[in-house]
C-alpha cells in the first residue's frame, strides 16, 4: 500500500533499520517531485505527519514512484525513542 521506498540521497539513511518500532497511521500531506525518475516514472517525495508515542508532533518523507493522494492515511514503522526514524510499513 505505501509503495516503493527510496533512500533519500540528500540526508543520511536514518531509518534503514528499525527492529522494534511502533506503528503509527500518518496522514500524507504533501506530494512533491523530486529530479529523478525509475523505469520512466518519475520519483515523487511524500511528506507525512503524526504525533509520536511521547505526544510530540513528527514530520517525515519518503520517495516513491506510486506516492498516495494527499489526505490519505498510511502505516509507518518509528523508534518511540527518535521518531524522526521512521519507514513506510
Amino acid at each position: 500500500m505505501a509503495g516503493t521506498a527510496y533512500r533519500d540521497t540528500a540526508m543520511p539513511c536514518r531509518c534503514s533499520r528499525i527492529i522494534h518500532g511502533t506503528a503509527a497511521a500518518p496522514a500524507v500531506v504533501r506530494v512533491t517531485a523530486t529530479p529523478f525518475s525509475e523505469n520512466d516514472r518519475p520519483v515523487m517525495c511524500a511528506h507525512y505527519e503524526f504525533t509520536g508515542s511521547r505526544g510530540r508532533f513528527v514530520k517525515g518523507r519518503w520517495k516513491t514512484v506510486d506516492p498516495p493522494v494527499p489526505g490519505t492515511e498510511i502505516w509507518m514503522i518509528y523508534d518511540p525513542k527518535n521518531p524522526r526514524r521512521s519507514v513506510p510499513a
